[in-house]
């Protein structure tokens, strides 16, 4: 067994009577996948998710535009009923055809006689690949950002965020993944939620959050214009995916998809009107999507109900079992498959021998892109950014040579439409970080990884 531990878009308020942005409390109606910068001709989902708070069902016609309104610069449209007091999602692919730079994707809503445009601003880069051959996305585990702090106090964690995610701007990242709210026995924001925690046998309290890490991640993003998708946690159950043949499975599944649910929910409510709450992710891996799907799609419903234009990711393990009709049938929209290089994971095996998996990373991510060809989901790449010797088992993991982790970035950019990077905090360090303990393997990497970016992708990069 193969497992890792672990802005625009409103409508017009002529429309608000008969037809609202959906869930306006959720940020942005209209929401691209991916959300950019992104390699010439990469294929686009436009997400236009819509209210309509009227008695009556209504039709809406939505079509999708680059840079102009005009029949030339089309890509895409289509017409979706909403039900009364309802919502929907008016869902459209386009290619990012056009010469580098920066551009806009934009929308026209007709309901009856009344229309309304937004837009999604996006840059379009020259790229030899299928992915920007850079992480644009970045792994967050909060535990991780704790372990890191310099001391325990509020204030610390807070800097250490505000230096970490300024950090990462200065590397081009857009995109930033929080593996979970909650976590053995803990939460990392405030609520009311209690549960019992069968992998700590003992109860979990979000009263108990001393302070609110997801907070203040998203302030930090926002002031960034970044994106972050939040993981719903495990539930005390973190083998829940991989144990189908336990008895008492069914009730397992039953209570985590119960969980889960309430934690989206709670999420929703307390964040949904940051511009920066991007997605969801759901943090249980899973190996076998077919029996999976028990839990993720019924979760992923649940996620789009709340927020029908909000991605919702997951990250397969490094044996995935899935078929293109599997995933094209999943209420998951976006799969970051794990490149499982940190032990060097091979069927079945952790060599601790990085060099083996790498091997074997480009036909893996041909089989995966190929998977996704017709199945209407990302195929995206979970990228590993850390090692371990095997002194210690499956522990003990260290931030890797910047060589070996360029390796993998010029594979998978081949394959996969986005690279994010597992994770940041333990395996990156800006240098002069007071706020960290410091971390010599961490900086070498952190430097050797942005003087690539500078390089090769200057004009991405924060100051």
């Amino acid at each position: 067994m193969e497992m890792r531990r672990l802005r625009s878009g409103l409508l017009l308020s002529s429309l608000s009577m008969l037809l609202a942005p959906a869930a306006c409390a959720a940020g942005p109606a209209f929401v691209v996948v991916p959300p950019g910068p992104v390699a010439t001709g990469a294929r686009l989902e436009l997400r236009l998710a819509l209210d309509n708070p009227a008695d009556a069902a209504a039709t809406a016609h939505a079509a999708f535009f680059l840079d102009t309104v005009t029949p030339a610069a089309a890509m895409g449209e289509t017409t979706i009923e909403i039900p009364a007091h309802g919502s929907a999602l008016a869902r459209g692919w386009g290619r990012a055809a056009a010469a580098p730079g920066k551009h806009e994707i934009r929308y026209k809503v007709r309901v009856r006689d009344i229309v309304s445009e937004g837009q999604w601003p996006i840059e379009i880069v020259d790229a030899p690949t299928r992915a920007l051959p850079l992480l644009q996305g970045m792994w967050i585990e909060p535990f991780a950002i704790h372990q890191c702090a310099a001391d325990s106090q509020p204030e610390t964690v807070r800097r250490v965020i505000n230096d970490s995610v300024a950090a990462m701007d200065r590397l081009g990242v857009r995109i930033l993944i929080v593996a979970y709210v909650e976590y053995l026995g803990q939460f990392f924001y405030p609520t009311d939620i209690a549960f019992f925690d069968a992998d700590v046998q003992r109860t979990s309290r979000g009263a108990d959050c001393r302070f609110d890490t997801v907070g203040a991640i998203l302030d930090e993003a926002r002031a960034r214009g970044m994106h972050v998708m939040l993981g719903l946690g495990r539930a005390g159950d973190t083998h829940l995916l991989w144990e189908f043949d336990k008895p008492g499975w069914d009730a397992r599944n039953a209570s985590a998809v119960a969980a889960a649910q309430r934690v989206a929910r709670d999420l929703h409510a307390r964040y949904g009107a940051d511009p920066a709450f991007y997605g969801w992710y759901l943090t249980h891996e899973m190996n076998d999507l077919a029996k999976a799907g028990a839990y993720y799609d019924p979760v992923a419903r649940y996620c789009h109900e709340l927020a029908p234009q909000m991605p919702v990711l997951a990250a397969p393990a490094g044996t995935p079992i899935a078929t293109p009709e599997q995933i094209a049938a999943s209420e998951v929209d976006i799969f970051a498959y794990q490149d499982a290089v940190g032990a060097g994971y091979v069927p079945y095996e952790y060599t601790y021998r990085p060099e083996k998996r790498i091997a074997a990373l480009d036909e893996l991510y041909k089989t995966y892109s190929a998977w996704h060809a017709d199945a209407g989901k990302h195929v995206w790449s979970d990228l590993e950014v850390w090692e371990m010797d095997g002194n210690q088992g499956y522990a003990g993991a260290y931030a890797a040579p910047f060589a070996r982790v360029k390796q993998q970035i010029e594979i998978e950019s081949r394959h996969a439409e986005v690279l994010t990077g597992y994770a940041y905090h333990g395996y990156l360090q800006a240098p002069g970080s007071p706020a960290e303990k410091p971390n010599a393997r961490a900086q070498t990497l952190y430097t050797g990884y942005r003087a690539y970016v500078r390089t090769a992708f200057p004009t991405l990069i924060g100051k």
